[in-house]
């Protein structure tokens, strides 16, 4: 008999069911793109499975995805071509998975009409770029680990000094993660391109600074810089990025690209979303005190998650006292509302009622199984939710972010308030930097949310430096 699944595994099974049904069309036409012969669906069938089709599909994807990025030309096959591939690939996965990847491109150029290589070329190829790569880098390393492992021949006394160094240097495990996924793709990039990573050159950074640019913020360009730096650090090489020529890249490429500014939620798009929620169920009610708490408050995702709710402490006025592991703002006052739906003291009550006052965080995270977890909810659960619920209302929620709400706070607050002191409240240094938030609206008072999303519609189709509108 079979075992029950629990709902994680059966929302797996339907995921990948939905991914494949589509396998032997898709297929076809990769072949018949790639090809000078024309197949139909009746001569795969013959061959393989349609689950089997959609995965070879999806690799052949991968490897065309790759071969753009290596200026190289896919299909028919070339040793030059796939040793590089299989170089690029060995960095993440199992030879088993690199040798499933020549599998699935064999059979589509089998099919093409357009094979010309056998496959034991492709076997003692892969046998090359084994050696080649090394031995393999341990993967499902976290934190400081992962970080010290893009630094090859470390000795155990250098990794006990260095994990102190960037323990001190990051403060959070979570920074370490996310600077070793930078480097990695760093790292894949140079491969790619047969350039050298470690230590790397001006070539290097100005070409992957342009091949970045393509697809995200200058924020995200100098996150990778910082990691690629304090690699080269760890490993005692010179910072790469102190050439005065790279500072006037990153400066243009700052310029060049657009504000990757999120959309504000208005208050009134705030009443909608939350007078769609009925606190009868456990997640419109979490979801409820979520969006008033991160709107009311002013609060962050990082620091919403990590709430204590056994601490939140209710004053004889109507207000609540929120505790938060910000330095900043390590209390946070938060008035009630006017309105019973839209009041943020209320809709905490109502949700303390359901999770419980004892000690844990106040956005628990769901287990699949069917009960709250001890863990926090986390960053991209909020973000989902957010946008989950505004869509559901019919508000566009393609540029929108539990950030949304902090923006929507602060502009509708400098209508009614002194900048300076709704900068205070919401951990901001100075007016100007209630500014640059709220996309210039702390100083004239008159915009609302609205008008300044047209203007920066306008701004970001024309390019419009952020000094000026036109």
């Amino acid at each position: 008999m079979r075992k029950a699944s629990t709902p994680k595994q059966a929302k797996t099974r339907r995921a990948a069911r939905k991914k494949t049904q589509h396998g032997y069309a898709e297929f076809v036409k990769v072949v018949n793109r790639i090809g000078p012969k024309r197949i139909s669906i009746a001569d795969v069938k013959a061959q393989m499975s349609e689950k089997t089709a959609g995965a070879y599909v999806d690799r052949v994807s991968a490897y065309e995805e790759f071969c753009e990025l290596a200026s190289s030309r896919g299909f028919p096959l070339q040793l030059t071509v796939l040793k590089a591939y299989a170089t690029f690939r060995l960095c993440d996965v199992s030879p088993g998975m690199v040798a499933f990847d020549f599998g699935a491109l064999r059979s589509v150029a089998s099919f093409a009409g357009n094979l010309k290589l056998s496959a034991p070329d492709m076997s003692a190829l892969l046998m090359k770029a084994r050696k080649a790569v090394g031995p393999a880098r341990p993967r499902g390393l976290k934190g400081i680990p992962a970080l010290l492992a893009c630094v090859p021949n470390l000795t155990a006394a250098q990794r006990r000094e260095y994990g102190e160094f960037v323990r001190l240097r990051l403060q959070t495990v979570d920074s370490a993660t996310v600077y070793a996924c930078r480097y990695q793709a760093f790292e894949r990039f140079c491969r790619a391109k047969h350039l050298r990573a470690l230590p790397t050159n001006g070539t290097a950074l100005a070409a992957f600074i342009v091949f970045r640019k393509k697809s995200v913020t200058p924020r995200t360009i100098r996150l990778d810089l910082c990691a690629i730096r304090l690699v080269h650090e760890i490993a005692g090489f010179d910072d790469p990025v102190t050439d005065e020529r790279m500072h006037e890249l990153i400066t243009g490429v700052t310029r060049s690209q657009a504000p990757g500014r999120w959309y504000p939620i208005t208050a009134d798009e705030l009443k909608r979303t939350v007078a769609s929620l009925k606190d009868k169920f456990i997640f419109e009610c979490r979801d409820h005190c979520l969006l008033l708490l991160l709107f009311a408050a002013g609060l962050i995702s990082r620091t919403a998650r990590l709430i204590d709710r056994s601490l939140i402490t209710f004053e004889p006025d109507g207000s609540m006292i929120l505790p938060t592991q910000d330095p900043k703002r390590p209390q946070i006052r938060v008035r009630p509302g006017n309105h019973k739906s839209t009041c943020p003291v209320r809709a905490t009550k109502n949700w303390l009622d359901v999770i419980g006052r004892e000690s844990g965080p106040l956005f628990p995270a769901w287990d699949p199984r069917g009960a709250w977890t001890n863990r926090p909810m986390s960053v991209a659960k909020i973000f989902i939710s957010v946008r989950e619920r505004c869509r559901r209302v019919g508000i566009a929620a393609d540029r929108l972010c539990a950030r949304s709400l902090r923006q929507g706070f602060m502009i509708a607050a400098s209508k009614h308030a002194n900048p300076a002191q709704v900068a205070d409240y919401v951990g901001l240094s100075s007016v100007s930097a209630l500014e640059h938030h709220t996309g210039r609206l702390a100083s004239n008072n008159v915009m609302d949310g609205r008008k300044q999303r047209a203007i920066n519609k306008r701004r970001w189709a024309k390019r419009i430096p952020a000094g000026g509108v036109g």
